[in-house]
């Protein structure tokens, strides 16, 4: 089977990064169990959507390679914040083409299987992007999201952490928030990487992560999950944060309301 094949490679290609240094495994391994999540996660949205098994079988390929930059940018630079060192989903792609990893596929999959990979960490989808090339980017892009926010949940929750934890990105973990974060929270827009300079700032672009989901199926996991409650209350509690998760909260009711499909204007 040609998905069990592009497993096989993919694990084997992950172990080589593995070494005697405990907190370099920790990384790799917080990299190699999020890909299973993500695979997981485009399973269910793959039959939510009911989409052809075809279909869900490249969705899950995209899942399963999405990261795999991730691997040689923690060797390199022992970070896996993309400011601090390179674009993660080009690394990735080089990565993929020079080790031939989706040999097999036919090549308009191959094609497509790249660009969702490349634009799935992108602050947005370009406009030019239609049909099903844009259908196959919004299903990575929120099956990623919907494992980050268990991944940064289960984090938050710790009775002890670091800000040199690679969860973090190495932001303090201040009681102070930028207010043009809470600001783009406020106006249905993302948080930009670039105004993060705290772990509250990181918690309020997660936050803002529910105007860029593109799917009804992907908002009710989230709330399922209660992925933004956990962030709610792991955010100074203050007047202004009220009223900017209120927006949010009422914004999602909103579209769960809509029914299944894509979110109106994703």
């Amino acid at each position: 089977m040609l998905l069990g094949k592009l497993k096989q490679r993919f694990f084997d290609y992950v172990d080589q990064f593995y070494s005697d240094n405990d907190t370099d495994n920790q990384a790799i391994q917080l990299k190699r169990d999020h890909t299973r999540r993500v695979c997981r996660n485009t399973r269910m949205l793959s039959n939510k959507l009911n989409i052809s098994e075809r279909e869900a079988m490249l969705a899950e390929v995209m899942a399963l390679f999405h990261d795999i930059g991730r691997f040689k940018q923690y060797r390199i630079y022992q970070t896996f914040k993309d400011a601090d060192s390179e674009n993660h989903a080009a690394l990735g792609i080089s990565e993929i083409k020079t080790h031939s990893f989706l040999e097999g596929l036919a090549e308009d999959e191959i094609d497509l299987v790249l660009r969702a990979i490349e634009f799935h960490n992108a602050l947005k989808i370009p406009d030019g992007v239609k049909g099903r090339e844009r259908f196959f980017m919004q299903l990575l892009r929120d099956a990623d999201k919907l494992d980050i926010w268990k991944v940064f949940g289960e984090y938050l929750e710790k009775q002890t952490r670091s800000s040199a934890d690679s969860v973090s990105l190495g932001l303090s973990d201040k009681s102070e928030y930028s207010d043009s974060a809470l600001q783009a929270v406020c106006k249905r827009k993302t948080v930009q990487m670039q105004e993060m300079k705290t772990l509250n700032d990181f918690k309020l672009l997660q936050v803002s992560w529910v105007y860029d989901l593109n799917f009804v199926p992907s908002m009710e996991a989230m709330m399922d999950k209660g992925y933004i409650d956990r962030l709610y209350a792991f955010l100074p509690q203050t007047r202004q944060i009220d009223e900017a998760l209120a927006r949010v909260y009422q914004y999602i009711e909103s579209v769960i309301s809509s029914g299944y499909g894509a979110v109106a204007g994703a």
